[in-house]
């Protein structure tokens, strides 16, 4: 066939082109689909377009290709002689089931190449949850059309949605992943693919297109294990074709009455085959599932081993393996590279013992032969490496069986030439350093804060007649006549590194002479100690001290040449001085600096303040230091340095000494680790307003939901309406339960719940914990048990509000999630605390689940999320409480046999004035219901309709004048408003005032105070705070009457 010419191919891929070609493609397969009917010519178990359509808007959406379904299927239900708006409202409902399962696989993230089992329910939850709207749509169209009786719809209606649900879990996967990978994948294994397509084709039509005189159902299974094959060797668009293949044999096969289902009855034979097909699916998905979460695994492993190798060669460490029976040496990549030797080179220890330098060979050979007598193998040696000598650490661990047999030996070996020749480095250093101190012209002395002569040079030795050791036992009072340690303790303690002091003093030599002599002290730190270094110069000839000077000058400049620190000398505003470590800070050469202004090299936006620095300091002034400063390298690097200032005299004239380093690497990690703790600190905020955001939006709708409901107990009229009333009211229970959580959360993130300590006796806390859980362990036929000792008063001095709130939600959950048993309750003295203990008999929590469970919105036995089971927020609110108490809940459980959860409190020791537990139960029944508002005028403020509509019914069954209000400004204009009995005010109206300013300007108006209740959906910690003070009640929604009721009858009674 010759190619579409250029210009035909583009008008296939313009926007209306193919919405066409979807409708069409839609019209043909929902044909195909109605050879199979089930329950009428209309319906049928094998609805091909829902999946071809979910699958085209998934992969291609837009609102051409959500036209062409809609077309598609407007002029099917056309052919089938529906009147226009019927097939109108048929199309919607049929366009309506692809579109939610697009929706709710997008909202999902679900990946169409099936890499996690997530995606395998995803994809199932979507074909269940999609059809069920669109169903009773299409199902409501043939009756409206006369083609369906009442009596037959809800049949119908299954039909249809089992119909709609196999073609997305049957048609969707083959188009979504049908791709150039995918084919590749098909074609690099031809003889594969002919092959499973031949024994699928063989087993196909021998199960479901041969006649059987009898039932032979287990021939069904016949086909699987191709679609085994399929999924696990051909990807997930082998699968699916298997899957698709296969579903077509039985379709056909039954329509036909052949195979294992034609032989059924009709209707029975069709739901067995939409059967076969739904599991022939789920398996090859499952299949294909696990293989794709194989292959992540594989590629995760892959990127480990890299991540190693990549490791080991920029750390230059290779490892090695030795496995003794077979004698065979593994070496790594790096490993071969250390050695100099083409990587997958066969190795044997011999052939490494020839890459051993030969001076090292025996030390290496008898360190081995130690190892292998079970010492430790870790030695250092040379090798040779194309001609060079190298050096190398080796360390091993070796592995014997039960018999003390070697199986193996694992090594590293590293690359530690360079290291050696800087440790070779500094050692002559500190040769040249100490060879330098020994020839030095000056006498010099290293002596503690106590006068202790610790160190001398040869020429302290010479100069005074005594020998090293002699010097190093003696006190420098024995040398220095005038010496007192009393007075020169303090000016050493003032000394600061490379600010050296100067004084003149005297000397006595071993023969009892004295000499006069010139000292210049400095404060130095060795090994982590502060000592003070001297040096004295006879001073008794002129030429001699202008001698010692110049050597004692040049030996300050080697000592500052070592120092790993810059060190410039400013003099005039001119560089006279710099060690190499300063050039090669600034990135300029000797010559490039010498005589050089330094301010041109400090940055611009820096140099104003520090030459007022340098001024400064010059005059005599203190000065900051030490101070960072910006300097511009030659390169145009800015590299920030620390740097300590001071004054001193350089050759007669007053300078500058600055001594630098280098902290800008500190300063960037420095910043990245603020704005890693400001980001963890943002989102940890974030995510405390999401919570109260969230609650503040569902506590609406709830809110409404309940004022309803108790609008409808005052209005049913029969026992069943009760009932159906009361089921209701528990249900909303439950999730206001659950916003509640949400709210303590915020709380206790708002630092609002502050523990208020009294005494009480434990026993009032049991008494309380009998009455009030006895009939729902009863209800659930559990034992209660109650151990208190009752021979001694445990008086605890603890918050009686938040330990008795621990205890409830502790017992709750007991009692929640034992099935059957006891729950014990215990109080056990130990030392100077009582221990509390919640025991049951339930199903107990997996040792990999006890890290986790006080952590917010972890649930260990509940993986469906049934909220029935909470949010997951009672433990984590639990610990927080106690963290307030200053103790903790601990657990410890066993998986199927059940858990105990413990606290421990301490023992107050004397009663004084005991608190007593305000016991927490409904209010239900305390507040005549028939008199508090009847006849009274209420003012409604409340911008949400549901809730002022439940309020309004609300109000008028309990025959009050209520006046409703949506903002607090037609409020106040309103004449009515001054003298109302009672104000039930929402917090957030839609004009500019809140329900607080209303309440504020009311107040105003009146001596005594109003009778007001504020109800609002805001849980925030700042809405929360800025509450704190005001004189009226605020209840956070949903509030139900019992609670609305008891707070407006509190404000009378007090």
């Amino acid at each position: 066939m010759a190619p579409l010419p250029v210009s035909a191919r583009s008008l296939l891929r313009a926007p209306p082109a193919q919405s066409l070609l979807l409708a069409l493609a839609y019209f043909a397969s929902a044909k195909l689909g109605l050879f199979f009917p089930t329950h009428d010519s209309h319906i049928t178990l094998f609805w091909l377009p829902t999946g071809m359509a979910a699958a085209i808007l998934l992969r291609w959406g837009s609102r051409y290709m959500l036209g062409g379904i809609f077309l598609g299927a407007f002029l099917f239900d056309l052919s089938l002689g529906s009147a226009i708006p019927l097939a109108l409202l048929s199309a919607t409902g049929n366009t309506l089931t692809p579109l939610a399962a697009v929706w709710l696989l997008k909202r999902w993230r679900f990946n169409p190449f099936f890499t996690r089992q997530y995606d395998l329910l995803a994809l199932f939850a979507a074909a269940s949850i999609s059809p069920l709207f669109p169903a009773a749509i299409g199902i409501g169209t043939l009756w409206l059309g006369g083609l369906l009786q009442p009596a037959g719809m809800p049949v119908a209606w299954m039909n249809w949605w089992l119909g709609d649900m196999i073609s997305i879990l049957l048609v969707s996967p083959l188009l979504l992943s049908f791709n150039k990978t995918s084919r590749a994948e098909l074609r690099c294994c031809p003889a594969e693919l002919l092959i499973c397509v031949l024994l699928l084709g063989v087993a196909g039509s021998f199960t479901f297109l041969i006649d059987f005189e009898s039932h032979v159902l287990p021939l069904a299974f016949l086909p699987l294990p191709m679609v085994l094959w399929a999924a696990l060797r051909l990807g997930v668009t082998g699968a699916s074709l298997a899957v698709v293949t296969l579903s077509a044999f039985a379709a056909i096969g039954t329509a036909l009455n052949k195979g294992v289902f034609g032989s059924l009855p009709t209707d029975e034979g069709m739901y067995l085959a939409w059967l076969y097909m739904f599991i022939t699916a789920l398996i090859g998905l499952m299949a294909t599932t696990m293989q794709g979460e194989r292959k992540k695994i594989e590629e995760s492993l892959l990127g480990v081993n890299e991540l190693l190798h990549n490791t080991q060669s920029v750390a230059r460490i290779g490892s090695w393996r030795l496995i003794f029976p077979s004698n065979i040496l593994l070496w790594s990549d790096e490993t071969y590279r250390i050695f100099g030797i083409p990587v997958g080179t066969p190795v044997t220890y011999d052939s490494f013992l020839g890459n051993v330098h030969p001076d090292d060979k025996g030390k290496v050979d008898s360190a081995w032969q130690a190892a292998l007598r079970g010492e430790l193998y870790h030695v250092q040696h040379r090798i040779i490496v194309n001609d060079e000598t190298r050096w190398v650490e080796e360390r091993a661990r070796l592995d014997v069986d039960a018999g003390g047999e070697l199986i193996s030996g694992t090594g590293s070996v590293q690359d530690i030439t360079d290291s050696k020749e800087a440790r070779q480095r500094i050692q002559r250093s500190e040769s040249r350093y100490k060879a330098l101190l020994q020839q030095a012209a000056d006498s010099m002395f290293i002596h503690d804060f106590n006068g202790c002569i610790l160190e001398v040079n040869q020429q302290a030795c010479d100069t005074l007649g005594y020998s090293s050791e002699e010097l190093c036992k003696m006190h420098l009072g024995e040398i220095a006549p005038n010496f007192e340690l009393n007075v020169n303790q303090p000016r050493w303690e003032l000394l600061e590194p490379g600010r050296p002091v100067c004084f003149t003093s005297t000397h006595r030599r071993k023969d009892g002479s004295t000499f006069p002599i010139e000292v210049r002290l400095v404060s130095l730190t060795l090994d982590n100690e502060k000592l003070i270094m001297a040096l004295a110069s006879d001073i008794t000839e002129r030429r001699r001290f202008e001698t010692a000077l110049q050597e004692s000058e040049a030996r300050y400049r080697n000592f500052a040449e070592q120092l790993p620190l810059g060190i410039v000398i400013i003099q005039d505003g001119l560089i006279k001085y710099f060690n190499p470590v300063s050039a090669e800070m600034t990135g300029y050469a000797g010559d490039e600096l010498q005589d050089r202004p330094f301010l041109p090299l400090v940055h611009e936006e820096d140099r104003n303040w520090v030459q007022d620095y340098y001024q400064r300091r010059m005059q005599g002034e203190k000065v900051v230091s030490p101070y960072v400063v910006r300097v511009v390298r030659k390169d145009g690097q800015i590299r920030q340095l620390e740097v300590h200032a001071s004054t001193l005299d350089w050759k007669g004239k007053p300078s500058s000494i600055g001594i630098m380093a280098d902290i800008t690497e500190r300063i960037r990690l420095e910043e990245k680790l603020h704005n890693s703790l400001r980001q963890l600190e943002e989102k940890e905020l974030s995510k405390t307003r999401f919570l109260a955001a969230a609650g503040h939006d569902l506590r609406q709708p709830i809110a409404a939901a309940n004022l309803f409901v108790d609008a409808l107990k005052l209005s049913a009229s029969s026992e069943r309406q009760m009932k159906l009333i009361d089921r209701l009211d528990q249900s909303m229970n439950v999730f206001s339960n659950l916003l509640e959580r949400l709210l303590d959360i915020s709380k206790f993130d708002a630092g609002l719940i502050r523990p208020q300590f009294a005494t009480f006796d434990l026993l009032e806390l049991f008494n309380w914990l009998g009455q009030n859980f006895a009939q729902a362990t009863l209800e659930k036929r559990l034992g209660l048990r109650l151990h208190f000792p009752m021979g001694k008063s445990l008086v605890v001095r603890t918050d009686i509000g938040l330990l008795q709130s621990v205890v409830m939600n502790l017992v709750s959950n007991a009692i929640k999630f034992t099935p059957r048993g006891a729950i014990l309750v215990s109080a056990r003295v130990r030392g100077n605390k009582v221990l509390l203990q919640v025991w049951d008999t339930g199903c107990g929590i997996a040792e990999a689940d006890l890290p986790f469970i006080f952590d917010e919105f972890y649930q260990a036995n509940n993986p469906q999320r049934n909220r029935e089971a909470g949010l997951g927020l009672g433990l984590s609110i639990c610990q927080r409480a106690m963290t307030l108490l200053g103790g903790e809940v601990t657990c410890r459980s066993r998986l199927g046999h059940g858990s105990v959860f413990e606290l421990s409190i301490p023992l107050n020791g004397r009663p004084g004035h005991l608190g007593h537990i305000t016991a927490k139960t409904s209010p239900d029944g305390t507040i005549a219901l028939d008199t508090l508002l009847h006849g009274k005028r209420v003012v409604v403020l409340e911008d949400d309709a549901l809730v002022s509509n439940g309020l309004l019914n609300l109000l008028q069954g309990l025959g009050a004048e209520a006046l409703l209000f949506a903002d607090a400004e037609a409020a106040l204009r309103h004449a009515g408003t001054d003298d109302a009995d009672f104000y039930i005010v929402d917090f957030a109206l839609s004009g500019e005032l809140t329900g607080i300013d209303f309440l504020n300007a009311v107040q105003r108006g009146h001596h005594a105070p109003i009778r007001s209740v504020i109800i609002t959906g805001e849980t925030s910690s700042g809405f929360i705070s800025s509450t704190r003070d005001i004189p009226w009640p605020v209840l956070h929604k949903p509030v139900n009457l019992s609670k609305l009721l008891s707070t407006l009858n509190q404000q009378i009674v007090h």
